[in-house]
């Protein structure tokens, strides 16, 4: 690279009771003779970078620090966490979600008094082990090896039953998402006083009457109150997959198709492990799991 062609600075101004100018950083711009190639390095208090300009123009930003990827140290924490807390509660229970809700789930987190972990199933099947040589407590290879789907794992002191009291006591409804199918025909009717909220009975207000329009259904405003422009409008019908459209409309009447539901479906005490039966097992509405 050839010496420095070209210094720009960069400055900030900061105004208070006086207008104090600060060089904080400063362009150099360098050519590659061997890449035909102009560079601009930016040099600053921060990270160094360099701005490649190439002959067509075209700009790159090449980062000159490296950064570590955190990925095989989150997957190595969660390994370490999942067989630490095997060993310091005798119940270790296999849930499953459906309509996931993290503010709900965080509900649950908050009043049980065991611990929760949620990763991704192989890294989890890792940290239990596949075989009986590898497993970090008797009985957990055959807790590993029924991993499928969006499931996590609960270790705490309390016995089934207590267990699935708890999780069912934080059963809640709330509305559907894209993706979700319908569980039943939702039609409109109109209505010379104005569509109202199905849930809270009042009047839908004026503000929301272009998202409904926006989403397909035929409204109109007259004296403040919200118009269906037809005599009646579908919504959805039981059993199609739910548009984006039709969760807002749905959204809209305070209509609730989903359930937040937590279900412990297997379960590992003293090496044995049972499993129960899955209630979401036919139910296309079971939530994907991330964080």
């Amino acid at each position: 690279m050839s010496n420095p062609l070209l210094t720009v600075p960069y400055r900030t101004t900061t105004t208070t009771t006086t207008t104090t100018t600060q060089l904080v950083a400063q362009l150099i711009l360098y050519y590659d003779p061997g890449d035909q190639g102009y560079w601009w390095k930016w040099q600053s208090l921060g990270e160094p970078k360099l701005v490649r300009i190439s002959t067509f123009g075209a700009i790159f930003i090449v980062n000159l620090t490296k950064t570590e990827k955190k990925g095989r140290e989150v997957k190595g924490k969660l390994v370490e966490q999942i067989r630490e807390t095997a060993t310091q509660y005798p119940h270790m229970y296999l849930f499953r979600v459906r309509n996931m809700r993290n503010v709900l789930f965080k509900n649950i987190r908050t009043e049980s008094t065991g611990r929760f972990c949620i990763g991704k199933n192989k890294v989890m099947a890792f940290a239990l082990g596949t075989e009986e040589a590898s497993e970090c407590i008797p009985g957990a290879a055959q807790l590993a090896r029924r991993l499928r789907g969006d499931v996590g794992l609960y270790f705490s002191h309390d016995t089934p039953e207590t267990a699935t009291e708890m999780l069912e006591k934080h059963e809640s409804a709330d509305f559907a998402r894209t993706g979700n199918k319908a569980d039943m025909t939702v039609i409109v009717e109109a209505d010379p006083q104005g569509l109202r909220n199905v849930e809270t009975m009042q009047p839908l207000s004026a503000t929301i009457e272009p998202q409904l329009r926006q989403a397909g259904m035929p409204t109109k405003l007259r004296g403040g109150s919200v118009l269906l422009a037809a005599d009646q409008y579908v919504i959805c019908r039981e059993g199609e997959t739910l548009t984006s459209d039709q969760t807002r409309l749905l959204k809209c009447f305070g209509i609730k198709m989903a359930s937040f539901r937590v279900a412990i479906v297997g379960h590992l005490f003293d090496g044995k492990f049972e499993e129960f039966q899955d209630p979401f097992q036919e139910d296309d509405n079971v939530a994907e799991m991330s964080e």
